[in-house]
């Protein structure tokens, strides 16, 4: 499985998991994502987070917000 893979296999299972919307750093998603894949990294997460910084990206289904909380980037996943 490939990192887009990973990452939008772990959003849409965030998605149904929290029906309100799941926010988190990359952190939180690598964590979520293990179930999938432990080949996912932090890294991975930052750079896919920071092409989207400040924007929203719509795929397969999900949505997802990127944003800065101070220092820190976020992102927020929802299923549409």
């Amino acid at each position: 499985m490939n990192n887009s893979e990973i990452i939008l296999k772990t959003a849409k299972e965030l998605a149904r998991e929290n029906p309100r919307g799941w926010t988190g750093d990359s952190c939180d998603f690598v964590s979520a994502s293990a179930s999938h894949s432990q080949e996912l990294t932090n890294i991975e997460v930052n750079n896919f987070m920071s092409t989207y910084m400040g924007m929203s990206y719509y795929w397969d289904g999900v949505e997802f917000k990127f944003y800065r909380q101070g220092r820190d980037s976020k992102m927020i996943i929802k299923k549409l």
